[in-house]
């Protein structure tokens, strides 16, 4: 709990001094994305920095409640979500892969993006949902890095149920 209280106070201080920076600047909207297991507070203290900042608030988990609910079939593609509705890459960057599922979940490299947004179709591609989680990385990342600062998280912030 205190990684998630630390990592929430980081974040709200890194995003004031880039939504200054940014507007001063007039670039590209903000975009932060929260991650977190089921029931950490992702959604309350993102609706507390939306309000704060001004700054739009999307939960990917009221949007799948609600097509669930209403048993509709959510039909965005991975590419979609990373370059329409969050901005795409920053300048000079070259997408490489994005990491969904936090870190119990898997990589897709850019030929799998077209792979609709839902349970089944993430599956067959062997990304784990996971919390639901999505982190972009480009070309300059290492991905062996990337796997095991996951894998440390993981072992470092485990409940203990299961090892």
């Amino acid at each position: 709990m205190k990684n998630i209280l630390l990592f929430i106070l980081l974040a709200a201080f890194l995003i004031v001094g880039i939504t200054t920076y940014r507007n001063f600047k007039k670039e590209k909207p903000l975009v932060v994305i929260m991650m977190g297991a089921p029931g950490s507070g992702k959604g309350t203290q993102a609706t507390k920095l939306s309000k704060t900042l001004n700054i739009a608030h999307i939960s990917t988990g009221d949007l799948f409640r609600e097509n669930m609910k209403n048993q509709t079939e959510l039909g965005i593609k991975v590419k979609e979500l990373i370059f329409d509705i969050c901005g795409g890459m920053q300048e000079g960057s070259k997408f490489k892969a994005v990491q969904l599922g936090g870190p119990t979940g898997g990589c897709l490299p850019y030929d799998l993006l077209d792979t609709n947004v839902d349970y089944e179709s993430l599956m067959k591609t062997g990304a784990v949902v996971g919390s639901g989680g999505l982190v972009v990385v480009d070309q300059s990342t290492c991905m062996v890095d990337m796997a095991r600062f996951f894998l440390s998280f993981a072992q470092n912030e485990s409940c203990g149920k299961c090892t």
